[in-house]
């Protein structure tokens, strides 16, 4: 069985100022970077799966302690493209990049 804890709990984003659900930290995301440049994440129409529903049940359920990590999080970074891929499950969001510039 999978348990909230065996994830890393990073600071929550300086934006938000706290946790985007709950107070404090928030989980790190399966697929995360931060001041990274040019990042290419692609594939030929493949999927990545966040088999993220014990997430939402934990969610649902009021038993997590942290905010559930995202799918993709990329932090502080330049020349970031993504194509080619389809996200699906993700814990909370699918993509976020934060404070990136993206290439489209």
């Amino acid at each position: 069985m999978q348990h909230s804890s065996d994830w890393p709990v990073i600071d929550p984003l300086p934006s938000y100022g706290r946790g985007r659900e709950l107070p404090g930290g928030r989980h790190q995301s399966l697929i995360f970077g931060s001041h990274l440049t040019d990042v290419i994440i692609t594939g030929a129409n493949g999927t990545i799966d966040g088999q993220g529903a014990i997430w939402w049940d934990w969610f649902y359920n009021n038993t997590l302690n942290y905010t559930r990590p995202h799918l993709v999080e990329l932090m502080y970074s330049t020349n970031v493209v993504i194509s080619n891929l389809t996200f699906k499950n993700s814990p909370f969001w699918n993509i976020h990049p934060v404070y990136c510039r993206l290439v489209f």
